[in-house]
């Protein structure tokens, strides 16, 4: 089985490479870098405070102005340098600096050190925050108008297919009345219809005028009779008419004999031109005949 060599970290070999004195000398370019931002921090503080100081008495001191940032110019450019020092030592393009001397100045740096071989790449960070857009920047001037475009030619399609039939529209309004037209000709007579149920009677009219009185009148009284026949049956009945165009004005009945045990059970006129009579055998000796009269009075 074969082991795979332990990459070492680049920081750990060249920890190695510089040696115990080439460390002391990274923990002070690191303290002095550290110091050097410092400084420049207490100095912008400083120079705050100068101007705020200088607003509030209403006025200004350009020479101390310009004293403070040619010293905030020559403490920038040292850290930039120190800065520069420290980044190309780690590229290993020139030697650790040199430890200070007994006068506190920098040794002159070193040799560049011997170029190692480049360490395995490393896996691939996360991704960064996005930053935030920019500002948007100003419109460019207007460009020059195109040329007009050569005309198409006409298509060629066909008409597409006859839509669904829309919904129907609302009624609009009435139109003005048109001229009358020219009567028609006179059609053919219909059929008789059936003859309607009758109406209701009317009201009784008016009475009339009298009429002209006639001729005096003598009437002519005259008497008819009729008999039924002369046996023993229990009960009779017999009627009588007047003449024809006379009419009754009374009428009656007798029995032959009169006896009281024969009764009558009817005696009424027939109508305006008769006479009618019943009569009934309530006790009469035995194998007696008896025989019933009707007469009626007529008036002509």
């Amino acid at each position: 089985m074969t082991t795979e060599p332990i990459q070492q970290d680049p920081a750990d070999r060249i920890l190695e490479e510089i040696g115990e004195q080439g460390k002391a000398t990274l923990h002070y370019s690191r303290t002095r870098l550290l110091a050097t931002w410092l400084a420049i921090g207490l100095l912008a503080m400083m120079t705050g405070l100068a101007l705020w100081l200088a607003v509030e008495n209403g006025k200004t001191n350009l020479e101390q102005t310009d004293d403070i940032a040619r010293v905030a110019n020559e403490t920038a450019d040292a850290a930039a340098k120190q800065s520069a020092d420290t980044v190309a030592y780690m590229k290993g393009e020139q030697g650790i600096p040199g430890v200070p001397g007994s006068n506190g100045q920098t040794g002159t740096p070193g040799l560049p050190g011997s170029g190692g071989e480049q360490g395995a790449e490393g896996p691939q960070g996360p991704k960064g925050d996005t930053g935030t857009a920019g500002s948007q920047g100003p419109s460019g001037a207007q460009g020059a108008t195109g040329l007009a475009g050569i005309p198409g030619t006409s298509g060629t399609g066909q008409p597409g297919p006859t839509g669904p039939k829309g919904e129907t529209g609302n009624t609009g309004p009435q139109g003005d009345k048109g001229d009358t037209g020219a009567k028609g000709a006179t059609g053919a007579k219909g059929a008789t219809g059936n003859t309607g149920a009758p109406g209701a009677q009317g009201p009784t009219g008016a009475q009339g005028p009298p009429g002209t009185p006639g001729p005096p009148f003598t009437p002519t009284t005259s008497i008819a009779f009729a008999a039924s026949a002369n046996d023993t049956a229990p009960s009779k009945q017999v009627s009588v008419n007047c003449p024809a165009g006379a009419r009754a004005s009374g009428g009656g009945f007798a029995t032959v004999p009169s006896d009281p045990g024969i009764i009558p059970s009817a005696s009424s006129p027939v109508g305006n031109t008769g006479w009618n009579a019943t009569v009934n055998v309530l006790s009469l000796p035995a194998g007696t005949n008896w025989q019933l009269l009707v007469f009626v009075v007529c008036v002509s």
